[in-house]
């Protein structure tokens, strides 16, 4: 395992290798220096003594493709968790001992990539932020012209959302329904309701089952007839607040439910992803493997056939003091 030996720099806190990425120490003066080359700032938190942040720098970010990306693209600095809690709740939020994030010159927080990365996952993390902010700016644009639009706020909460910045989506998400619910009659409307089954999805992701329930029901309210076409997502949202409430066998039903509704789905990969993950947490691990396997199968492409092979190895090989 090759180690990166990083040299640090007097006055700017800048910390640099002649073979590796050239991180900076002082998340201030970084942010600075980001502004006056005006490019877009990859802010990496850690916690001493966790193997995955070792392993991360010695791996990860000593490949060479990364190295390179990194160095030509943007302004990289460390940030330790525990000197700087209020940046890594702002910019993260929530647990951990390892994320990274990429923000503008203005602080605005693009992308996040929570835990370890290989270089794989990594470089594409960077290549995602850098071709992708563009369109952002542009719909940060369009808000601004027409602040009292909640069709402007919401299509902002999307470009958010698909460049990986969800606590971000949701606050623009929360700005729309605000605005949009004081007109709430047509196109106003449609916004609202969107924002809703968004800001759902984003609060039972991060377990927040009681709020979600909120919003799923103003959904179902505003759209009862489906008309906006997102009940596959409601149904797959409420299964996932079962699940957090250990409501398995109604967890179970609302997957069935939009499966055998919705077979075309563009969620249905992730339908089967959490079928497999609540049917071995309900203690029945071959019909999980079944729907993990049809994942597999079924959606060679999918984003998320990494989280379905590593739930399958979890199910064939438990911890010795595994239970649930």
């Amino acid at each position: 395992m090759k180690t990166v030996i990083c040299l640090g720099l007097l006055f700017g806190g800048a910390v640099a290798a002649e073979t590796g990425i050239a991180w900076r120490r002082d998340y201030g003066a970084a942010l600075v220096e980001a502004q006056k080359q005006k490019r877009l700032l990859v802010v990496h938190f850690w916690l001493e003594g966790r193997p995955l942040v070792h392993a991360m720098s010695a791996e990860t970010f000593a490949h060479p493709e990364v190295v390179k990306l990194s160095n030509d693209m943007f302004i990289n600095v460390k940030v330790d968790i525990n000197g700087r809690p209020e940046l890594f709740e702002k910019a993260v939020g929530g647990r951990g001992g390892l994320a990274t994030c990429i923000l503008d010159a203005g602080g605005d927080v693009v992308s996040v990539l929570p835990g370890y990365a290989d270089a794989p996952a990594y470089l594409q993390f960077l290549t995602k932020a850098e071709k992708g902010y563009g369109k952002l700016k542009s719909a940060r644009a369009a808000a601004r012209k027409s602040p009292k639009e909640a069709g402007a706020l919401c299509r902002l909460a999307e470009a958010y959302e698909e460049l990986g910045s969800p606590r971000r989506a949701e606050q623009e998400f929360e700005n729309a329904i605000r605005l949009g619910s004081q007109r709430p009659a047509g196109e106003a409307g449609k916004f609202v309701c969107l924002s809703h089954e968004r800001v759902a999805r984003l609060l039972a992701l991060r377990g927040k089952n009681l709020d979600a329930r909120k919003h799923v029901a103003a959904y179902r309210q505003a759209d009862p007839d489906n008309r906006l076409g997102r009940l596959d997502r409601i149904l797959l949202t409420e299964a996932l607040i079962f699940w957090i409430e250990r409501r398995f066998s109604d967890s179970i039903r609302a997957l069935e439910e939009g499966m055998q509704r919705f077979p075309s789905s563009a969620e249905r990969d992730r339908m089967l992803l959490a079928m497999g993950v609540v049917l071995h947490e309900s203690g029945n691990d071959p019909k999980a493997l079944e729907a993990l396997g049809k994942l597999i199968k079924e959606y060679p492409l999918s984003p998320i056939l990494s989280q379905a092979r590593e739930q399958i190895v979890h199910i064939k090989n438990p911890p010795p003091d595994h239970q649930h």
